[in-house]
């Protein structure tokens, strides 16, 4: 049997193939939204890992501020 891409849609299919190509579709409709979940999921999390790194990063800022100067009580960082 030949790939979806290789078949294609084509008005010369009977009824049979027809069906096998829309099996095939669905298949790969399914497929695609898996990989869309996950790829969701991960995006999700990338941006709980960096928030996260992002608040260390500004404490850690902090903490050098407060060891450079102490006397100056002007200088702060702002997060977003």
């Amino acid at each position: 049997m030949r790939t979806i891409a290789e078949q294609g849609p084509s008005k010369r299919m009977n009824k049979q193939e027809m069906l096998e190509y829309m099996e095939q579709l669905e298949k790969r409709v399914g497929l695609v939204q898996s990989e869309i979940t996950r790829l969701n999921h991960s995006q999700e999390k990338m941006k709980q890992d960096l928030r996260f790194l992002e608040l260390m990063l500004l404490e850690e800022y902090h903490m050098l501020l407060q060891i450079m100067d102490r006397n100056q009580g002007t200088l702060r960082i702002h997060a977003k």
